[in-house]
């Protein structure tokens, strides 16, 4: 059921649902850069990913 919910919602708001997962991949990327580099772009791909998963609640919470 929360899948079915999650994926309505996404189905309606697509562009929604790509920022999304461009915001996630990116998050995760810098997370894996983190070796290569600082630890600046660590905490900004913690963000991304953050940010991400947020809009998934929020897409598991709306009601439409």
């Amino acid at each position: 059921m929360c899948l079915e919910k999650m994926q309505k919602y996404w189905s309606k708001h697509v562009y929604f649902a790509n920022i999304a997962h461009v915001i996630g991949g990116l998050g995760l990327g810098l997370l894996i850069y983190k070796y290569v580099e600082s630890y600046n772009v660590f905490y900004l791909g913690i963000l991304m990913v953050v940010l991400s998963l947020l809009a998934h609640v929020y897409a598991y919470l709306a009601k439409k």
